[in-house]
Parts: structure tokens; C-alpha cells; sequence
């Protein structure tokens, strides 16, 4: 009996502080998918800032020229990707949200 009325204070004190858990959790996951899109695009944005350095580092190393070249546009390419993976991230953590928010009491 007295954990049953442990787990139903717990539940009231939940209902009555006005604060939904699983929408501030929502919320987080939200903010940390933003931050992970930008991130990504600051790696975007440096990868493509670096192409020919990166090429000619490449060839210095004795890679042939044009797959020095083919290496590097497929990491710009994986990464262009990445982004593209992040902001559908972002959108469906958005619209979860939105949902929840919707929903929520």
C-alpha cells in the first residue's frame, strides 16, 4: 500500500507542477538537433573551404591527382548528406513537438 501511495503523489505532483516531462524532453531533443545541424554545416562549410588544400595535401602524399581529387569530393559529399539527414532530424523533432505541444494539457 504505502508504495502505491508513493507512486500516486508522484503522479500528482507531476500533474499539479503544470510541466509535462516528456514535452521539456521533446524540447531538448529539438535543441540538440539544431545544434547538430549547425554543427554539421560548419563541417559542410570547412570541407568545402579546404578542397584544394586538402587535394594537394593529398597529393603530397603520393595519391595520384585525380583520385586525390575523387576522395575529397565524396568526403564534401558524405557530409552534404549528413546535413541533409540533420535537418530532416530537426524537422521531425519539430513536428513531434509541435504535436506534443498541440496535445499536451
Amino acid at each position: 500500500m504505502p508504495r502505491f501511495l508513493l507512486f500516486f503523489a508522484i503522479i500528482l505532483i507531476f500533474a499539479c507542477s503544470g510541466t509535462n516531462p516528456v514535452l521539456e524532453s521533446q524540447k531538448t531533443k529539438v535543441s540538440q538537433a539544431q545544434k547538430t545541424l549547425r554543427e554539421e554545416r560548419i563541417r559542410l562549410q570547412t570541407l568545402r573551404d579546404s578542397l584544394q588544400s586538402e587535394i594537394r595535401r593529398n597529393i603530397a602524399l603520393g595519391i595520384p591527382e585525380e583520385q586525390a581529387e575523387k576522395i575529397e569530393h565524396a568526403r564534401i559529399k558524405i557530409q552534404e548528406t549528413i546535413v541533409v539527414v540533420s535537418e530532416k532530424n530537426l524537422a521531425a523533432q519539430r513536428a513531434l513537438l509541435d504535436s506534443l505541444t498541440k496535445y499536451s494539457p
